[in-house]
């Protein structure tokens, strides 16, 4: 069995005390986005992140812009995740930039006339990290997936300026 977080509010439900002790009898965390410098890192670090923002990458201005005080937690993130020796999930496309000491390559290409969510060919869903978590976890054959924090409130953030451009 797997966890997979992302930074929804509805983690504030969550006993993580809980899962660290399944972590420790097996159990496998997964997690996105900015959550290894959220307070929740303090009591659990998961087994695996799915870095696929291209900020982690050093791109910027490639489709929604990150927040500037986001960006600058980058580096930070990658130290954290570097000397807890969590392994990362990087796209085939940012393997010359990639940060991370241990790593796994997975397709980021998109092709929304697909509906392929497996993660050696493009994929069919949207450019979402939680979804992409939970695609890489089926791909590598857990018999239960629980998720959290997948409350999809990101687009409340979205604003589009006077030359339709969208950022957060």
């Amino acid at each position: 069995s797997c966890f997979i977080f992302a930074n929804g509010p509805s983690m504030q439900q969550l006993d993580l005390k809980k899962v660290k002790a399944l972590q420790s009898k097996g159990h496998d965390v997964f997690c996105v986005n900015s959550y290894v410098t959220s307070e929740f890192a303090h009591e659990l670090m998961p087994n695996f992140y799915v870095a696929s923002d291209p900020g982690y990458f050093g791109a910027r201005g490639v489709g929604v812009d990150l927040p500037e005080h986001t960006f600058k937690l980058i580096p930070k993130q990658i130290e954290i995740l570097n000397q807890n020796g969590v392994v990362n999930f990087v796209p085939f496309q940012f393997l010359r930039s990639n940060p991370f000491k241990k790593y796994y390559a997975f397709n980021d290409f998109e092709n929304l006339f697909s509906n392929n969510w497996k993660p050696t060919c493009s994929r069919g869903f949207l450019s979402l990290s939680g979804l992409k978590a939970l695609a890489l976890a089926c791909w590598l054959g857990y018999d239960r997936k629980y998720v959290c924090g997948f409350d999809h409130s990101y687009h409340l953030k979205l604003r589009v300026d006077e030359n339709n451009r969208l950022s957060y």
